[in-house]
């Protein structure tokens, strides 16, 4: 790599580009790039990857090469003026934060010096970007590194110790001058020679950190600890403005915002979720919102860097950590202030991965749908859909990704769905049309491609694909399923499924042999249970919306068999589908009525059972029942449909559950049914239906259960495997 090829400085900001060999190269420096592209701290310089390609990475850094330190030191003229030591303990612990910030994330700054050190106009001390060459070597192959890590770790506190040196003293500590006077530290009072900085703590610090013996030397973290600094930080979370003005008291609440963030930054990073949870529930995103809130009111110079650290904060708060993330939904505005965020406030060209990842994160995690449902009437995606035509790749793969997180829908898989509930608004906002075109036709890559096309699969369920969309994004969904990332062969073939429920897209998807391929994946044991079970799920659903010729050919041509080894896979989703398929294939009729008989009551609809004869869809249902006894393969999934039915039929008071004792009739049947399934074959949807009837029954009634017939199908049940089956007992 040459560093750089090119080089330029105009309003602070430097463009430099690198030039690679190889694209293999060039490719583990832009992991490492986007790792500091992605990470925002107060007093560390930003970076961006400005643009890429095969061999070639451009950089923009912010730099303040008027203000470095070595210039401080040459500006000043008279060097017997006295000491601002509480300046430059502020300084100080500005410096440590930083190094806590980047050891804590396993990174060496590695370029601590005079040159790449900053003093801004108000006196703050920021770092320059890091060395990348001496971290590529940790990313990803830290084992048997730790010593060297820490080493690097240790010089980073020394050369920074160096620079506090220079900064009192206004001249550069020499190595070979420190080793001589920590030789004879004898004839000294400190092992280390100041003219200027007199006795007191932060000559103290400088001291601990010069110290040739690394064992010795304190790490950030225990530096940070240090009373010294503590106080510093606890003042300038409570300083005031010097003057009444409305400049002086923006900047002093900026001021008060930027140390506040910082020390919570380093707080949280490497925390582990139990600790980021307790901070989370002490309202830290109640105050996150309020600050964007304020930020919003500044101009750019203060509001964008403040907007800025405040969603490093939030992604690294709810980042692996669900509660946390539905805490700050549930409970604070902070979702919405990040909407106006991304939707509003920041020009296209100014939204970072940092800020599109925060939103990002809580539709990642919070993802029930009643969850997903606020995220939508806040008016989430309409707000960011807009970002999806970002230059910055980290910003429309997360916009992209953030908008196709609330389309999914869990598949019921014992009736159709209706039109996904967003469709006809996403569909006015022009969001449809963004998927399709600015991230599907024109995506910059091949996830951005597949994301767009599942989203588009998923918003699309059970409605005709436009003429003009159907074969782009079929095709896109095939591609996705070989995709080698096993999220995109789950999502591509749940979108393909959620497409089958229109009979117009039949024809687009079984094109080029897809059927045959398939048929390919049944027959492997290694496939991804997900997977396996959309692929299974688009069977069953071409069966029930199918024609009588796709009917036929999915019937002559599926290994029967092989579905049949299905029932009793590890996964009890596969289980529950694969007995559905084989009952669509041997009862299509019977299936039909009972679905749309459970479409009709499913639901709290005061007349919904105006048109059911419960009498006689029980009596099916018995029948149902008694046949899964001869034949469960076949049968199992009738009698899955019919416990659905029951279900209703029971929770809404339409049972008589005395006679439902009698020979013949539900209870019977049910526990006979319980007693010749093989314990592999079980789901919890075979025995939840026992939750309703017990909870209807009588003293006597409980009483009656204790008989042989109905306890040891019972203790066969526990021999089920399913990993959700102890939930009902």
């Amino acid at each position: 790599m040459e560093i750089p090829a090119n080089s330029t400085t105009q309003d602070r900001v430097s463009v430099e580009t690198y030039n690679f060999d190889t694209e293999e190269e060039k490719n583990k420096f832009l992991g490492l790039f986007e790792h500091l592209e992605y990470l925002s701290f107060p007093f560390l310089a930003a970076l961006t990857i400005k643009s890429e390609d095969d061999k070639t990475i451009c950089l923009e850094h912010e730099n303040f090469s008027e203000n470095t330190v070595e210039q401080f030191i040459q500006k000043q003229t008279e060097p017997n003026l006295a000491i601002d030591e509480q300046k430059l303990l502020d300084q100080a612990s500005q410096g440590v934060l930083t190094l806590a910030f980047l050891h804590k994330h396993e990174l060496i700054h590695g370029q601590i010096s005079p040159l790449n050190l900053y003093i801004t106009e108000d006196g703050t001390l920021r770092f320059g970007h890091v060395d990348f060459r001496v971290n590529l070597q940790f990313q990803g192959v830290k084992e048997n590194k730790e010593q060297e890590l820490k080493n690097l770790k240790s010089e980073d506190m020394y050369n920074f110790g160096k620079v506090l040196y220079s900064i009192s003293e206004l001249k550069e500590l020499q190595d070979d001058q420190n080793e001589k006077q920590q030789i004879d530290q004898s004839t000294l009072s400190d092992p280390i020679c100041f003219a200027r900085l007199p006795n007191g703590p932060l000559r103290k610090i400088i001291i601990q950190m010069l110290n040739k013996n690394i064992d010795q030397r304190p790490n950030a973290i225990q530096l940070l600890a240090q009373a010294e600094i503590q106080e510093r930080i606890n003042i300038w979370k409570q300083s005031q403005p010097n003057s009444q003005s409305q400049t002086e008291i923006v900047q002093s609440q900026f001021s008060n915002y930027r140390s506040y963030l910082a020390q919570l930054l380093v707080e949280i990073t490497g925390a582990s979720v139990q600790d980021r949870l307790a901070i989370v529930q002490n309202r830290e995103f109640f105050k996150l919102a309020n600050i964007l809130k304020w930020a919003r009111d500044q101009n750019k110079e203060l509001s964008r860097p403040i907007q800025e650290w405040v969603c490093e904060v939030i992604q690294d708060l709810i980042n692996e950590n669900k509660q946390a993330a539905v805490i700050g939904l549930e409970q604070s505005e902070i979702v919405q202030q990040l909407k106006i965020l991304l939707g509003a406030d920041l020009e296209l060209e100014e939204v970072k991965f940092v800020h599109a990842n925060a939103l990002k994160l809580f539709t990642t995690y919070c993802n029930s749908k009643k969850l997903r449902k606020t995220m939508h009437d806040i008016g989430l995606e309409k707000a960011v859909a807009r970002n999806i035509k970002s230059q910055c790749r980290g910003v429309y793969e997360k916009s992209i990704i953030t908008i196709t997180n609330q389309l999914i829908i869990e598949p019921d898989i014992y009736m159709k769905p209706d039109q996904h509930p967003y469709f006809d608004q996403f569909t006015l906002d022009g969001i449809v049309s963004a998927l399709f075109k600015d991230g599907l036709l024109n995506g910059k890559n091949d996830d951005i491609r597949i994301t767009s096309a599942y989203g588009l699969g998923w918003i699309y369920q059970a409605e005709p694909l436009p003429e003009e969309m159907k074969s782009v994004i079929i095709n896109q969904l095939k591609i996705g399923i070989k995709n080698e990332l096993e999220i995109n062969q789950l999502f591509c073939s749940g979108a393909l499924a959620s497409l089958g429920w229109s009979g117009d897209n039949h024809a687009e998807i079984l094109k080029d042999d897809f059927f045959d391929e398939i048929l390919s994946i049944f027959l492997n044991n290694e496939a991804l249970h997900g997977f396996l079970f959309n692929l299974l799920n688009m069977m069953r659903i071409f069966l029930v919306v199918g024609t009588e010729q796709t009917y036929q050919l999915i019937r002559s041509r599926i290994p029967i068999q092989r579905i049949k080894e299905l029932t009793h896979n590890k996964d009890s989703l596969v289980r529950n589908i694969a007995f559905l398929l084989l009952s669509w294939i041997s009862s299509r009729d019977q299936m039909n009525k009972f679905e749309k008989c459970l479409k009709q009551i499913d639901g709290n609809s005061d007349n919904k059972y105006d048109n059911v004869n419960v009498n006689e869809m029980m009596s099916d249902i018995n029948n149902a029942i008694h046949e899964g006894n001869n034949n469960i393969d076949n049968n199992g999934g009738l009698v899955l449909v019919a416990l659905q039915i029951a279900q209703w039929f029971l929770k809404d008071k339409k049972l008589d559950i005395q006679q439902e004792f009698e020979e013949g009739r539900f209870i019977d049947e049910l526990f006979k049914f319980y007693s010749f399934i093989q314990s592999d074959q079980i789901t919890n949807d075979f025995t939840f239906v026992l939750v309703h009837f017990m909870d209807d029954m009588i003293h006597t009634q409980k009483l009656k259960m204790k008989q042989e017939k109905y306890i040891a199908p019972l203790i066969h049940l526990l021999e089920c495997n399913d990993e959700y089956y102890g939930l009902i007992w």
